[in-house]
């Protein structure tokens, strides 16, 4: 469901890809500036990724405690990537509700890859809270030998 403040979610976001850029440039340790925070505190460069060069391929991790396979939809083309999800509500049915603490997040992170991606041998996993994906390079994206005559 798009909020009100989705725009300016994704714009946050934004903003958080670059100060990360920016901090690995520059030698800075990766917490050192302020995050921004979105609705409910959750930060906007939620969930946390890594992002791995393999040589072959992208690998990347990201840290979704709570969220099943249901929950996630994932988009790649070329190079760029979008990751969105919506956790269901963890109650029973027919229950009455008297304090709930715990949030239903929703979330959505894009990102430009380094390099472009093959999506249609991308493959993903989740195991333990951890999203797991395969992203190969294209082949155009994979470094060639060149045999000298």
């Amino acid at each position: 469901m798009r909020t009100r403040f989705h725009d300016l979610q994704r714009m946050l976001s934004s903003m958080d890809t670059l100060r990360d850029t920016f901090s690995l440039l520059t030698g800075e340790a990766h917490d050192r500036l302020p995050r921004l925070e979105g609705d409910w505190g959750i930060p906007d460069g939620w969930p946390r990724m890594n992002l791995y060069d393999t040589g072959e391929q992208l690998e990347m991790r990201i840290e979704l405690p709570g969220f099943s396979r249901e929950d996630i939809q994932i988009k790649v083309q070329g190079n760029y990537l979008e990751i969105s999800g919506s956790r269901k509500a963890a109650g029973p049915e027919g229950y009455t509700v008297h304090r709930q603490e715990r949030e239903n997040p929703t979330f959505t992170r894009s990102m430009t890859l380094p390099i472009e991606v093959d999506s249609g041998l991308a493959s993903a996993t989740i195991k333990n809270g951890i999203l797991s994906l395969v992203l190969p390079k294209s082949v155009a994206a994979r470094p060639q030998q060149i045999t000298i005559r």
